[in-house]
């Protein structure tokens, strides 16, 4: 998951079913008992402004309060080494045709203003992930920029939602509820000589529709472990073709 505003375009948010929130109610307290997954070591490096909530399959896990406008969000963050070298993991970050494989319950991404020869710029984006069977699938359109340094092999991605208003913000998927966030930031670095790389995720979303803060909160929690995990999976799972952008990464 540095925006002025995130409130949904809708006139207000669409509640979901009674019975689908009597359900995720309960989900939400039976998945709030089951914290064997994360550890808590004596002390670790914190981010500034962040709290430290524990370490999940190689996940250091971080959260903080964020306010924007009239509303309270959860900011997450995860940060990891992986044993993957960034060739890898870039070349499956920036496959849009990869990214249903590991991007947890996404339906489907496209793309505009693509630039084959150059990362840089703005690029737009627009995501769709299911709901599930009875709970609306939520849309973003986002816009994304990227910072390359190939003398630090460093790269940094940021994802903002499109400015309240506009045509694209507007244009709103059937049976989808729009979602939004101020600020997606990833951010990869090689670590020299050991074929690994340092990544870091951190989120602040609002899903938008009328499922229950507690539920929200507690699927975003863990959001930065999922997807750095499936990540470095999905990377590691295909060898890399010669001639890419990031061959002598």
């Amino acid at each position: 998951m540095s925006s002025s505003s995130i409130a949904i375009s809708e006139s207000s948010p669409t509640p979901e079913p009674l019975f689908v929130l009597l359900a995720l109610f309960f989900l939400t307290i039976f998945a709030s008992m089951v914290t064997h997954d994360l550890t808590h070591p004596s002390s670790t490096s914190t981010p500034s402004g962040w709290s430290y909530i524990g370490s999940s399959n190689g996940v250091e896990l971080y959260n903080k309060v964020v306010f924007v406008n009239d509303k309270t969000l959860l900011g997450v963050k995860g940060t990891a080494t992986v044993e993957v070298p960034i060739k890898s993991i870039l070349s499956t970050f920036f496959d849009i045709s990869r990214s249903t494989s590991w991007i947890q319950d996404l339906y489907s991404v496209t793309e505009t203003n693509y630039n084959k020869r150059s990362l840089s710029g703005r690029l737009r984006q627009r995501y769709r992930v299911a709901g599930g069977l009875v709970v609306k699938d939520r849309e973003f359109v986002i816009d994304r920029t990227v910072k390359i340094s190939k003398r630090t092999r460093t790269v940094l991605v940021d994802y903002k939602s499109v400015p309240l208003g506009t045509s694209e913000d507007l244009k709103i998927c059937k049976n989808c509820v729009r979602a939004r966030t101020p600020g997606t930031k990833w951010s990869f670095k090689s670590v020299e000589g050991e074929g690994k790389t340092s990544v870091s995720v951190e989120a602040v979303v609002d899903p938008g529709g009328g499922l229950p803060k507690v539920l929200v909160d507690l699927i975003q929690r863990k959001w930065p472990r999922n997807s750095i995990v499936r990540l470095a999976k999905e990377a590691k799972s295909k060898k890399i073709k010669g001639g890419g952008r990031w061959e002598d990464w």
